[in-house]
């Protein structure tokens, strides 16, 4: 696997929890945190994907 993936996924994997932990501190809401989880994963693997493509 190359190392430009393995970056995208260990950053958007570390700004995922980033923002579950956030929204949990915010709102004691467990759903709340996974949903700001998976919105937090799936935005920056889709802003990792468009750099690797453009650059």
């Amino acid at each position: 696997m190359s190392s430009k993936i393995v970056a995208v996924i260990a950053i958007a994997l570390a700004v995922g929890l980033i923002f579950g932990i956030g929204a949990y501190a915010w709102t004691h809401n467990p759903t709340d945190a996974m949903a700001m989880f998976g919105l937090g994963l799936f935005g920056a693997a889709t802003l990792g994907v468009a750099i690797i493509v453009l650059l």
